[in-house]
């Protein structure tokens, strides 16, 4: 490859770089501004509210799982008992 053709390629790729970061600012400003507005429209908490809303009904749903996976091994255990019930992991909820 000629020298002259590498210096192009190393100038490209600088402007490449300038124009990537450049656009990375576009984007973190974006972004800030973009929370500033949600800020506005939805008050702290609201939004803490409908995240413990949201981490509620997972609960729920959770909750249900276990009740129909608890009546399904109680069923089986009538019959015969499991190979993986005793493996079952029990995760905690923060």
């Amino acid at each position: 490859m000629d020298d002259s053709r590498m210096d192009r390629l190393e100038r490209r790729l600088d402007e490449l770089d300038q124009r990537s970061s450049t656009m990375e600012r576009m984007l973190e400003t974006m972004l800030d501004r973009s929370r500033q507005a949600a800020d506005m429209i939805v008050p702290h908490q609201t939004r803490n509210h409908l995240r413990a809303a949201g981490r509620e009904n997972l609960l729920a749903v959770r909750s249900l799982l276990d009740f129909w996976a608890n009546k399904l091994t109680e069923s089986d255990d009538d019959s015969a008992a499991p190979a993986d019930q005793s493996t079952r992991e029990q995760i905690p909820i923060d």
